[in-house]
């Protein structure tokens, strides 16, 4: 997987990246009904704080259709609480 930023990326490792990224996105509209990082006409992109709490609400499906620990998404809520708090 790429680390780093894709500025300094190869052509290689930026098509890696939008590979994973569209497959992300189609793992979160089969399995929770989310579309993320999509444009919507005449409102920006489709992330919303609606889909944050629907992420949020089914660990284990956004971590199976992301990769991410499902311990991770489970505590996110509250890393974000005092994240915002400092």
């Amino acid at each position: 997987m790429f680390e780093g930023t894709l500025r300094n990326a190869s052509a290689e490792q930026k098509k890696e990246v939008e590979d994973r990224k569209g497959s992300v996105q189609e793992s979160l509209w089969k399995g929770l009904g989310l579309r993320v990082d999509r444009v919507v006409q005449g409102n920006g992109t489709a992330n919303t704080g609606n889909v944050a709490r629907r992420f949020l609400r089914d660990p284990e499906k956004a971590a199976k259709a992301t990769g991410v620990s499902e311990d991770l998404i489970r505590r996110f809520p509250v890393i974000l609480l005092v994240q915002l708090q400092n």
